[in-house]
């Protein structure tokens, strides 16, 4: 049987150096980590490594997000499919929040890759990802059909819940994670009533209307 460390073992250089700074990233910021200390970290004696396989530090922020995204899509469309309507908003945030908090579990890096999305929330660097078609068409689809969910709230109103919800979702995400981390015990009971407790906050974010000044 294939254990963690075989694997890692096994891995390619270009595995191995994303890996090494999804990590780091996720633990100390996107700025705070050079590309030497990644390359050092990862175990390579070649500097060049990176610039090889990724041209530069955005190139290999784009490849941290190319390693979980198309896996989080594809949940989220399956979930999207299985919507009761176009207006089923609690079906509509599942689709959003259960593909991530399937991360928790993934021991390819995704509770790294948890942190390290809280991380980019809060940075300018944005990879193409974002944009990409390929990763976003889930995504995409959401934001149209919350504005079906809600057609009597403007655009701006809803961009703001959008993010709102997003940081919420992002933030939130990443402290459970260091939460099990530290205490590893009652982690699926732990994970329902966080996931439970954060659908319904969103719902709330959503559902609430702006109190006049």
């Amino acid at each position: 049987m294939l254990t963690v460390a075989d694997a890692q073992t096994h891995k390619s250089t270009r595995e191995k150096i994303i890996d090494t700074a999804e990590g780091m990233m996720a633990k100390h910021g996107i700025d705070a980590v050079s590309i030497n200390e990644i390359i050092k970290q990862s175990g390579q004696r070649n500097a060049s490594a990176l610039q090889y396989h990724f041209g530069n530090k955005a190139g290999l922020v784009q490849a941290i997000f190319d390693k979980h995204t198309p896996t989080i899509e594809a949940r989220r469309k399956v979930l999207l499919a299985q919507m009761s309507c176009e207006k089923d908003f609690q079906g509509l945030v599942r689709a959003v929040v259960l593909p991530l908090i399937n991360e928790i579990d993934n021991n390819n890096g995704g509770r790294s890759y948890l942190r390290f999305l809280s991380r980019m929330c809060r940075h300018d660097l944005q990879p193409n990802s974002f944009f990409d078609s390929r990763h976003n068409e889930a995504i995409t689809e959401v934001i149209a059909l919350l504005s079906r969910c809600f057609p009597g709230v403007s655009s701006q109103v809803l961009e703001y819940k959008v993010v709102m919800a997003r940081n919420l979702i992002l933030h939130s995400l990443a402290d459970l994670c260091c939460s099990l981390d530290q205490a590893p015990a009652g982690q699926p009971e732990q994970i329902q009533v966080f996931t439970d407790t954060l659908i319904a906050s969103i719902t709330a974010i959503f559902h609430a209307e702006a109190m006049e000044s």
